[in-house]
């Protein structure tokens, strides 16, 4: 055949939205739509409920389309699917052959990762599934589909992080400002008021239980006990108590009146995980900020015994940090002995006896308890001496103007030369003020701790008119600071600072 006479005709490719399977043997696509709302807000709830009749509405009025069900998900960040059920929902749907088609509102509505939405546009594709986005008018099998959805991909994504940076620099101003939010749905103690929290009462008990139980001896594990066999719900309203909340509700300051803004922080708005903030965010202490359900004072020896207790289960030990070898000062240690004669007795012995050579010797639990009866017998014998002695320590301790003045001093210098910008050797000069301050507010601090105790064992002393018979764990914790195993006897110090050899 001649060149002349050939004839070429040009046949299109036609556009395709659906697979071959679908061709033969199904005429209408089966089409679903994705709705998702960003917040939780109330607000928000219509334009949930806005979308969800919409889609119903529009794919109903398609006489191609055959309706296939409608996902959601409610109040779903879309920078991760990780969390969105319905999204997921979707896509197992999807890949068992039940969805030919996906509409949703926009690229932004249905994911903010780049990643995540290109690789899920790409594995429904393969699939024969296609997506289809209003506002962008963009459809994923058209041939510029690709390239328009990486580039709306990029900027939904950078549309998240500009959101996340904004939501950082609303939420830094209200904190600034002094203002916080609170989830009061498990914060025990406490409800959403019209100017902030309210005390609840009925909680607020129990909330001073646990700091009373504490401060009694109990650790958390005990604690836990003690309020599940009173029945008594959880913040999250169950039966079930853990160590965890305990300790989370003794070291959280909001019980005493004060708040600590920014503990946590988001690190990366794509992840959304956050993390405790250890110093690399600036963090806001809020004194006085509400009414409180703890005692300042009783708070500030929470925290102070939360540190005395690490590292050892208080439960079973009681002694544990409270017996010292009297010749090298070091922590004894609990062991078990076992005598000749086969009895097994606990024992506190220095842990450095054989490298420090100390003259001291073992003492058994047993004989500690009886010392420490005897001891906590003679002061309560001599109680009305003791207890003069103790309030005028008091009087003294709480004289301490000289080291407040000092303190607000140094606070004021420290100010001045940081907004000064012509000071030589700013920095300095600074850090030499800072560790005076620390010093200051370190011997303030061992001030207070010192006279509140002194305080706790004028009370605790004042109500014993007999002397007692056995141990009591509570009289331990609030009574005694620490006790020395000396050659042939014991050396009690207690919370008050006096001293008895027993």
């Amino acid at each position: 055949m001649s060149k002349e006479n050939k004839k070429i005709t040009i046949i299109p490719a036609r556009r395709q939205f659906y697979n071959d399977d679908l061709l033969n043997g199904q005429k209408k696509r089966r089409v679903c739509a994705y709705a998702r709302v960003s917040t939780n807000v109330e607000e928000q709830v219509s334009s949930f409920e806005a979308q969800l009749d919409y889609y119903k509405n529009y794919i109903a009025e398609n006489e191609n389309w055959a309706f296939c069900g409608l996902y959601s998900d409610e109040g779903i960040s879309g920078t991760s699917t990780k969390k969105r059920d319905g999204f997921n929902k979707m896509l197992d749907d999807a890949n068992i052959g039940k969805i030919d088609l996906i509409i949703t509102k926009s690229l932004s509505r249905f994911a903010r990762n780049t990643v995540d939405s290109l690789k899920t546009i790409r594995d429904l594709k393969s699939k024969g599934i296609e997506v289809y986005f209003e506002k962008e008018n963009i459809w994923t099998f058209s041939q510029d589909g690709e390239l328009l959805l990486t580039l709306m991909s990029s900027f939904a994504q950078e549309e998240s992080r500009s959101i996340s940076e904004n939501i950082k620099w609303a939420k830094k101003r209200m904190m600034e400002r002094g203002q916080y939010y609170v989830s009061y749905n498990n914060f025990l103690g406490y409800d959403k008021g019209e100017n902030g929290l309210v005390i609840n009462e009925e909680q607020a008990k129990v909330v001073r239980m646990i700091f009373d139980l504490f401060l009694d001896g109990y650790n958390s594990e005990q604690i836990k006990n003690e309020l599940e066999s009173k029945k008594i719900l959880s913040p999250t309203g169950k039966p079930r108590w853990h160590n965890s909340t305990i300790i989370n509700i003794l070291k959280n300051e909001k019980y005493c009146g004060d708040a600590l803004l920014q503990k946590t922080y988001v690190k990366d708005f794509m992840t959304h995980k956050t993390i405790k903030n250890k110093g690399e965010k600036t963090m806001y202490y809020i004194e006085n900020c509400h009414k409180p359900i703890i005692d300042k004072n009783k708070f500030f020896l929470v925290q102070n015994e939360l540190k005395k207790r690490e590292g050892y289960n208080h439960s079973n030990k009681p002694f544990a940090k409270r017996i010292f070898c009297g010749d090298c000062g070091a922590e004894c240690t609990r062991r078990g002995w076992k005598d000749r004669d086969g009895t097994y007795r606990i024992v506190y012995a220095c842990k450095f006896k054989r490298k420090n050579k100390c003259f001291t010797h073992g003492m058994s639990e047993d004989e500690i308890i009886f010392k420490f009866v005897k001891a906590i017998n003679y002061v309560i014998i001599h109680k009305e001496e003791i207890l003069k002695n103790d309030k005028l320590k008091i009087s003294k301790l709480q004289d301490n103007n000289e080291l407040l003045l000092k303190k607000e001093k140094l606070i004021d210098d420290i100010n001045k030369i940081a907004l000064c910008d012509n000071v030589p050797n700013a920095n300095e000069i600074i850090n030499i003020k800072q560790a005076e301050l620390s010093d200051i507010e370190h011997k303030i601090n061992k001030e207070k701790i010192e006279r509140l105790h002194i305080e706790e064992f004028i009370k605790e002393l004042e109500k014993y008119k007999k002397t007692i018979k056995g141990f009591n764990l509570k009289l331990l914790n609030k009574m005694i600071d620490k006790m020395y195993i000396m050659k042939f006897d014991m050396t009690v110090r207690f919370m008050d600072g006096f001293e008895l050899n027993v």
